[in-house]
């Protein structure tokens, strides 16, 4: 009985998540370091110690986790011994780490991850600096993160909500990160990479991973209905066009049967939801509004490994996702695996090629005309396209991150 009652309990997604954080307290560590006997050269990588910290459940699906594992296993199959940091570190910390000469430095560029950057390029001693970014110039977003805002604010006549997916620092700092490094490592597609042109630096295309073990059965093509629309996004509601999809579909409803399905943060009385991405501030604008109708289901942000999202997408065709800056949107990798046609702006970072929908602005007429076309589409064309995006995403697997940014890293030690 007693045996029973414990199993029960270890199912219990918030009692995993509690002994996982126990595990985080008593293990974590700033400095982590990776090595090989007979590896000569040294690196220090600026990013996540997370991943190697041991914990007895997997709860959190964030892929830089994967691919963080992976820099790491690539650079010491090249030689180098890899010193991990972790975002967190403290002054007193980076100076126990100082005293070693490094062959490179790769720091995560991207976002707020790197607030002891500017003392890192100033005091260390080593011979290469690369810039690791997984999303566009910070000073070209957060131009498109407040242009998005600014347009919810002017359409929806609310201004009661918070402006995420900011980069902290003024330009002129934002800028000096790709300036004090010799080379740019670019994780995403042609948007993102064309961004950093202006610091004329080599830059290096690293190709997102997506695991080997998200699956789709191509049986299921034939239960594609062209009216099943899916949302799917992280953190950033209003930043990720959320609400130009949502009134999109009401609007449409009104003349055509249409379905959204809704994956993305929630907020705090919803349940069976990770309420740790809680945007209630988004949801005191729409929660009353989609309660009205049984057309739109809002899931929160739940694991896309779930039987409850494989069950609920088993008849979407089209994934809207009209995002404003992304690096490279894995929620839209992610659908592609599971045979969902994406229908983005260029600013998605995901090069969508003949199999995608592409949204040729963020604006609200552009939106719903195009969620028009997508179901009115013919079950062949949808069937097609279907086949081509999960085709197309098998270009981005651990492999190819692994090659592409080996061939980075020969090129880098190469020059």
């Amino acid at each position: 009985m007693i045996i029973n009652k414990i199993i029960q309990l270890l199912k219990d997604k918030q009692i995993k998540e509690l002994i996982n954080k126990i595990f985080y307290k008593l293990f974590f560590k700033t400095i982590i370091i990776k090595k090989n006997k007979f590896n000569r050269k040294e690196v220090l990588l600026y990013y996540k110690t997370h991943p190697f910290i041991p914990t007895p459940f997997k709860t959190n699906y964030h892929p830089n986790n994967q691919d963080i594992k992976l820099i790491v296993n690539v650079l010491l199959g090249a030689n180098f011994n890899v010193t991990v940091i972790d975002r967190t570190i403290s002054i007193t910390d980076i100076n126990k780490i100082l005293k070693k000469k490094y062959d490179i430095f790769i720091a995560n560029c991207s976002g707020n991850s790197a607030p002891h950057l500017k003392y890192l390029h100033d005091k260390l001693n080593c011979k290469i600096k690369v810039a690791y970014v997984n999303g566009p110039n910070p000073s070209i977003s957060n131009k498109l993160v407040l242009k998005r805002h600014q347009e919810f604010k002017d359409r929806v006549k609310n201004k009661n909500f918070l402006t995420r997916r900011l980069v902290k620092e003024n330009k002129t700092n934002l800028d000096q990160r790709f300036y004090k490094s010799d080379y740019i490592y670019c994780y995403g597609g042609s948007f993102s990479i064309g961004t950093y042109k202006e610091f004329k630096k080599i830059i290096f295309q690293i190709k997102p991973a997506l695991s080997n073990k998200i699956k789709y059965d191509l049986n299921l093509l034939k239960r594609k209905k062209s009216n099943k629309l899916i949302y799917l996004g992280g953190s950033g509601n209003i930043c990720k066009g959320l609400d130009l999809v949502i009134d999109s579909v009401i609007e449409i409803n009104q003349n055509q049967e249409v379905h959204l399905d809704i994956f993305a943060p929630g907020y705090k009385d919803l349940p069976n939801t990770e309420h740790d991405y809680d945007e209630d501030d988004f949801w005191d604008i729409y929660k009353e509004k989609i309660k009205k109708y049984n057309f739109i289901k809002l899931h929160g942000f739940v694991n896309t490994e779930s039987s409850k999202f494989l069950k609920t997408i088993e008849e979407c065709s089209f994934n809207i996702f009209p995002a404003s800056s992304e690096g490279a949107a894995t929620s839209v990798l992610n659908c592609m695996r599971r045979a969902i046609i994406p229908v983005i702006p260029y600013e998605a970072g995901i090069d969508i090629e003949e199999f995608g929908i592409k949204l040729n602005s963020k604006d609200f007429s552009e939106v719903k005309e195009t969620i028009i076309r997508c179901i009115n589409m013919k079950k062949s064309e949808i069937v097609d396209r279907s086949m081509k995006a999960y085709q197309g995403s098998w270009e981005y697997t651990p492999e190819n991150f692994c090659n592409s940014l080996k061939w980075a890293i020969n090129n880098t030690i190469k020059v």
